[in-house]
């Protein structure tokens, strides 16, 4: 174990410590066994006899295409490849809980974790393919030749440099057998599955614990039973495919569950950073120091890395350096308490239950004594007990996972490098705890640095406060009113947290944000002066269906901006209560008419029904998706009546007020539905080009839409099974029909991530604190004046421009053969008003 301490990277709890010990140095020995038996066979006597079987006894090992990716396993030690393999591997079974993890999936991780460690050794001078040079002593010249070596494997040119090796076993003999380049921006996919299933074939080999073990409440545990694999690969079908899957043994399942903490499994290299990321500079340079991370997440898209390589990304480079330069820090009293409660058992707010849920009892003799019904309610609940069980053993690892970054990063100032997915909306790199997580993350998370509250930031805190219980409907004296008549439930929450008597934070929509703002409102009026205070906390302006914000300005839709506050207000309008009003009243009208449907449901439509449709309708939601959205809310609604409802009748009443609900849409935003219509035209045709579609951003950002109907697929062997690889981009033809259906709200998307990173600009320069989730924009209560005047003026200057035509010209440019609608007829909208609307973003 004292290896694995010294590379950083050793469990901290004793039990796991005692089962890693004993996966550890068999794997090492297994690991050196395959080493030695690359070497074997790169020799060249070894290739003239065409030969690669080995005297090994692994039942994995038949020698398969080891002259292939022998040479990625030579990189580095077998100690290092022995953690990265038990620290990936354990990582992604554990988070997959008993259904597991997909054998391709867990291949490709490890590969790429060879490849990043590899990276790395280079940064640091110890790389073996690096000649034991650090960056800091490359040339100019020759960092030019890295950059031209890096883009040649990016677009897969055929003259890309010696000493890449070749995906597939087809290309064996083209192989060089100098080491890799580890400093190469990506190894082929078909080689990182190689090299993850060779180091999963020999984790299998050696892995292995009790079949049975016991927990005590002190943490300690006893063994019984043989040994048994600790891993398992076995095969699945759904949908009629079969599908390999790497399952942990229930045994090592239960030491996670019993609170270990999980440091050998999370994923080190992507926790967030204690100095300033690096700012962006090329589209793999910057963000982390040493890892490599890409400014775009192009899930392999080469299409997409084409269009990026020919794009000028200075603004975007400029608004993930704001964004990455945001310093962090936990609020260790919201911790606290959210460490207390999940010691306690869980179950409060976001914080998972730590016990099971029971099993139902099988029905007596098996059932021969119960009608069709019973049994068929009986196998249903035991399904679903078991769905339940597994969804809480996802979330209590997810919930671990975050609790323990929160732990070894208390009392520290870090940061979150940021890049963007395909449609330009960015996102924290770090994956379990960041602002983008769930409430119980941004509960946890605040500013590390303070600003004294001032009137208006003390103002703007009780404002935030209301928010979060979901009193945003209220104008802002009244919510200010009703935060002050809540003061003795406030202070008592701070006080007693987790007392029956200070449980009102737990009523909150948001309850762990809730309760790190009754912390905070608290200490400042406990202050004889509260607006000299110096607060932390990032306090929200989100705003109103931010989608449909933006289609309202693009057709200059008056109706449309009133009901989502682009235009100025008394009151917030609340667009999801207009459309519930709406489809209430087409109810009142058919249950008066005497029709069946509409009596059931007469009285019982309201706002939360049609929220996640109109929510989700700008974004391309089908028919069939709003369906099963309305379908669960009624649900809701009728079951704690003891309304049981049939199938077919629950899914008639659905599908009617999705139907109304939707032609509601339509006469509250017409334009928008315009605007929507003339987008997927304009899809459509360039799709039936056979070209996927492609736009620029306002910011320079281009982006290539990835959808594309699934070929046969590439078949590469591996020792433990064949994996079936997709084909690239070109040798597959274009999805015309999800071209289409998605480019509206992709376009919607990539606009509102305009919108963002022009108001993180303005907000840095302004030299204010800045941070976002999409349409949720943050910054200090003292500052949230000046962040709300910036966000309504970019947003203006945003859409003053001639958007549609632009992005018109555009098609016509490159699709010269196609043919495009004229832009819709814009509306009488006066966007500048938008500077004076209060409710825009509230």
């Amino acid at each position: 174990m004292s290896t694995i301490r010294d590379l950083g990277l050793a469990a901290t709890l004793k039990p796991a410590q005692k089962i890693l010990v004993t996966w550890y140095q068999p794997l090492v020995k297994a690991i050196k066994d395959e080493q030695r038996e690359v070497l074997r066979v790169l020799r060249k006597e070894a290739r003239e006899e065409g030969s690669e079987t080995s005297g090994s006894s692994s039942k994995y090992d038949s020698g398969i295409d080891r002259h292939v990716y022998g040479p990625f396993l030579l990189l580095m030690s077998a100690q290092k490849l022995a953690v990265i393999t038990m620290h990936e591997a354990l990582g992604m079974a554990l988070r997959s809980g008993t259904v597991g993890v997909t054998f391709t999936s867990a291949a490709v991780q490890i590969g790429k974790a060879v490849h990043t460690e590899a990276h790395l050794q280079v940064l640091q001078g110890g790389g073996k393919g690096s000649g034991g040079r650090s960056l800091k002593s490359v040339t100019p010249s020759a960092l030019r030749k890295l950059r031209r070596r890096k883009a040649a494997v990016l677009r897969n040119d055929a003259d890309a440099p010696a000493g890449t090796i070749a995906g597939t076993a087809g290309d064996a003999k083209d192989v060089s057998y100098e080491l890799p380049d580890p400093s190469v921006a990506e190894w082929p996919t078909a080689m990182l599955v190689k090299v993850g299933s060779a180091l999963i074939a020999r984790l299998l080999d050696t892995a292995s614990i009790h079949e049975t073990i016991h927990v005590e409440d002190d943490g300690q545990f006893s063994t019984a039973g043989a040994q048994v694999p600790a891993f398992v690969h076995a095969y699945r079908v759904e949908r009629g495919k079969r599908s390999g899957i790497l399952r942990t043994h229930p045994s090592v399942l239960k030491l996670v569950d019993a609170g270990h903490k999980l440091r050998e499994s999370m994923a080190a290299h992507y926790l967030p950073m204690v100095v300033p990321p690096r700012p962006w500079r090329d589209m793999d340079d910057g963000g982390y120091l040493a890892t490599p991370t890409r400014v775009m997440r192009t899930r392999g898209s080469k299409l997409q890395a084409r269009a990026l390589a020919q794009a000028d990304l200075t603004d975007v480079y400029a608004a993930l350096d704001v964004l990455g330069g945001t310093p962090w820090t936990v609020n260790d009293r919201v911790f606290e308490v959210a460490m207390e409660a999940w010691k306690a058992g869980g179950g409060l707010g976001e914080l998972p239950q730590r016990s099971d849920v029971p099993i139902p009892e099988r029905l007596p003799h098996g059932g021969a004594d119960a009608s069709l019904e019973e049994r068929r309610r009986a196998a249903m609940d035991f399904r679903a007990a078991l769905k339940r069980n597994a969804e809480l053993h996802s979330l209590r690892c997810d919930t671990t996972y975050k609790l323990q970054v929160a732990k070894e990063f208390s009392g520290r100032t870090f940061y979150f490098p940021h890049n963007v997915d395909f449609r330009g909306r960015a996102y924290p790199v770090p994956p379990h705890l960041n602002h983008v997580g769930n409430d119980l993350c941004r509960g946890i998370l605040t500013f590390a640095e303070g600003m004294p509250l001032g009137e208006d930031g003390l103002r703007w805190l009780k404002i935030h406060l209301a928010n979060l219980f979901g009193h945003n409907k209220l104008t802002f004296d009244e919510r200010i009113a009703w935060v002050e008549s809540q003061l003795p439930a406030i202070r008592e929450a701070a006080r007693a947290p987790l007392d029956p008597s200070g449980s009102h934070w737990l009523d909150a929509d948001d309850p762990w944000q809730a309760l790190a703002a009754c912390f905070e409102l608290t200490d400042a009026l406990s202050c004889t002066d509260p607006t000299t205070f110096v607060s932390r906390l990032p306090v929200h302006q989100d705003g109103t269906c931010n989608g449909l914000q933006h289609y309202a300005a693009l057709g200059g839709d008056i109706d449309g901006a009133v009901a989502v506050n682009l235009l100025p207000s008394e009151r917030p309008q609340d667009v999801y209560s207009g459309v519930a009003d709406l489809v209430a009243a087409r109810v009142a009208e058919d249950a008066a008419k005497g029709e069946p449907l509409a009596k059931l449901l007469d009285g019982r439509v309201n706002r939360k029904v049609v929220k996640q449709t109109v929510m989700t309708s700008v974004y391309g939601v089908t028919f069939v998706g709003a369906n099963l959205q309305i379908k669960g809310q009624l649900e809701d609604i009728f079951e704690p009546l003891g309304t049981v409802m049939a199938p077919d009748v629950i899914r008639a009443a659905s599908t009617y007020v999705t139907r109304l609900t939707f032609d509601a849409l339509s006469t509250m935003f017409t334009g928008a539905r315009e605007t929507m219509n003339w987008l997927a035209v304009c899809a459509r045709n360039v799709a039936r080009t056979g070209q996927s579609v492609e736009w620029v951003t306002p910011l320079g950002l281009r982006i290539v839409q990835p959808y594309r109907r699934a070929g046969s697929g590439t078949m590469v062997r591996t020792l433990v099974q064949t994996v079936v690889l997709a084909d690239g981009e070109e040798d597959t033809p274009v999805y015309v029909a999800r071209q289409t259906s998605a480019f509206p709200p992709n376009y919607i998307h990539s606009l509102d991530s305009t919108h963002m990173m022009l108001t993180a600009r303005a907000c840095n320069a302004a030299g204010i604190q800045f941070a976002s989730v999409h349409d949720s924009y943050w910054t200090h209560a003292a500052t949230v004046g000046t962040m709300s005047r910036l966000l309504r003026e970019e947003f203006v200057d945003l859409h003053s421009q001639p958007l549609l035509t632009h992005l018109r010209e555009q098609f016509s440019v490159h699709h010269p053969s196609a043919e495009f609608p004229d832009c819709p007829t814009r509306g009488d909208l006066d966007l500048k008003q938008v500077v004076n609307s209060p409710y825009f973003f509230n």
